[in-house]
């Protein structure tokens, strides 16, 4: 019970810290706070307590639970690099106005969807290895918990900043990528 305590401290003591829409405009963006390094934790840590919490984990579950969460972020990550480096090589190629070649463009294409169903493989097999670990009740709330996370996200950071600020943003976004595109 100690443990539990302890564990439930921390969790709440970290996801209480400011999450990034709450700090000021400047701070967020580059002007003196926490770097994008340090909210990008923030938001890890964030959304392993509300994985917590929605998955009602007990500290024995959760000792369980987050190295093989942790190992799965960390394939998902290299694959969504990997995918990444991939779609850059044409980007750059359109944005210097070269030919594109339609082998390349089939290669990196085909290549990308390979890497997607790595993606989807490695999720299923990470969800059908809870079985040891979660009941299904907690299985079935795990399931949605991403989307509903993210969903939460785009709501506070809207709310922080207001539809007129998302408008703005939106606006900004548009007019970079329209000085990038040749002409």
């Amino acid at each position: 019970m100690m443990k539990q305590t302890i564990l439930l401290a921390l969790l709440v003591g970290v996801a209480s810290a400011q999450p990034p829409w709450v700090r000021a405009p400047e701070a967020s963006f580059g002007g003196g706070g926490a770097t994008q390094g340090e909210q990008h934790k923030r938001m890890e840590m964030m959304k392993m307590w509300h994985l917590t919490d929605a998955l009602n984990l007990s500290e024995e579950e959760a000792q369980k639970f987050f190295p093989r969460y942790k190992a799965l972020g960390e394939e998902l990550k290299q694959i969504g690099e990997q995918q990444k480096a991939l779609l850059e090589q044409i980007r750059e190629k359109a944005e210097n106005g070269e030919d594109i070649d339609k082998r390349d463009l089939d290669r990196i294409v085909k290549e990308v969807s390979e890497l997607e169903q790595t993606r989807i493989e490695r999720k299923q097999k990470f969800f059908e290895g809870l079985d040891d670990m979660l009941s299904p009740n907690q299985r079935a709330r795990y399931l949605g918990f991403d989307l509903r996370f993210r969903k939460e996200l785009r709501e506070g950071i809207r709310d922080r900043h207001g539809p007129e600020g998302m408008k703005k943003r939106k606006k900004m976004g548009r007019m970079k990528r329209d000085r990038k595109r040749p002409r």
